[in-house]
């Protein structure tokens, strides 16, 4: 598997074991994910103490003096048994206290300008934000970096599905570092030399809304057949305004936002055509506890409950397809096949689609 990074970023390996704000400065640059925007590359904050051993110590340090991150001044630190470094321009310049650069703490201002970041492309820009997780596990996401072209092989795709095992974690998120990449990067994987495709769910919501009724639902046929007809959006919610700005509020009030908001103008519209629709989204979001993960209280409790849903479809059609040992790489929400295997992954996805929620889904290839 291929790491290509920012061409004006030179690499020397991993570097880790560095010190207070050598560590903060090296670790943003080559392991954080990076919002290209106005010649700036902000890079966020983060706790980095448990990815940091002190095997190469040696290495970072000559890769933070050669490409003029930090500078020796000469001095000795006594007791620290470390000399005494600073950071040179453009780093410097922001005149951060001491404390603000140590990587145990949470830094939320924006330090860093990185000289030639006007040329560099947008999906050159972005590298792979590391999740807390087990010393393994936060290794292979290193794996998808700075990418301006990801190649994977049969090979290289066991091994991640080896790691990572399509699963979800308790937050309810995926944790698979393909997950992690926008689609822009998606789009340049290569699965045995073979460009891809992806295919997912489109408009998928309103279908895992039809797995929440009962068997002995008598709203349930009424339901698909509003899902079937057309626009589901603007069939509930009117034709005020435009269906972009219908669905976003829809999503903001009824699918994710918080019980309170189930009794709001949306809210009622629902409750006006899908009583017991509605009924089941406010139970969902009054009933549970307060906790983490798929215990998340309310609203968060039911975000997390769509997306696991849908992540049963697709992660059903992922083991189908390793089976027939067809590579594949995937987020919780699509399945990115080689172009000889999109016809048979499309049929796999639209049947596991149509008997999970009993709706005729409408699939989008790209």
């Amino acid at each position: 598997m291929k790491l290509l990074k920012p061409k004006n970023l030179s690499y020397e390996g991993c570097p880790t074991g560095l010190i207070d704000h050598c560590a903060y400065v090296v670790h943003q640059i080559l392991f954080f994910k990076r919002i290209y925007k106005n010649e700036y590359v902000y890079l966020p904050s983060s706790s980095l103490v448990k990815m940091l051993g002190t095997r190469q110590y040696g290495p970072a340090m000559s890769y933070l003096k050669k490409n003029k991150i930090i500078k020796n001044d000469g001095s000795y630190k006594k007791g620290k048994k470390c000399y005494h470094y600073e950071l040179c321009e453009p780093y410097a310049s922001a005149k951060m206290a001491p404390h603000e650069l140590d990587p145990r703490g949470k830094i939320s201002k924006k330090i860093e300008k990185l000289r030639g970041a006007s040329t560099l492309s947008r999906k050159a820009a972005y590298s792979c934000k590391v999740k807390r997780g087990p010393d393994t596990r936060s290794r292979y996401q290193h794996v998808l970096g700075s990418l301006d072209v990801l190649e994977l092989n049969c090979e290289d795709y066991h091994t991640l599905a080896k790691c990572f095992d399509h699963t979800l974690s308790p937050t309810g998120r995926l944790y698979y570092p393909f997950a992690l990449q926008p689609s822009s990067i998606r789009s340049q994987a290569l699965l045995g030399g073979e460009k891809t495709q992806e295919v997912d769910i489109a408009c998928c919501q309103p279908y895992l809304l039809a797995t929440l009724y009962p068997a002995n639902s008598t709203e349930k046929e009424k339901y698909i057949l509003l899902i079937q007809k057309g626009d589901f959006y603007i069939d509930i919610f009117g034709e005020d305004e435009s269906r972009d700005e219908v669905k976003k509020k829809a999503y903001r009030s009824i699918l994710f936002g918080a019980a309170k908001y189930m009794n709001g103008s949306y809210g009622k519209k629902l409750k006006e055509k899908l009583p017991e629709l509605w009924q089941i989204i406010f139970d969902l979001k009054e009933a549970n506890p307060n906790g983490k993960g798929e215990e998340k209280t309310g609203n968060s409790y039911f975000a997390c409950l769509l997306q696991k849903k849908e992540s049963q479809i697709i992660f059903s059609v992922v083991e189908k397809l390793r089976q027939l040992n067809i590579p594949c790489l995937t987020i919780h929400d699509s399945i990115r096949v080689g172009s000889s295997s999109i016809g048979l992954t499309t049929q796999y996805l639209w049947n596991e689609c149509f008997e999970t929620t009993g709706i005729e889904p409408q699939l989008k290839v790209s």
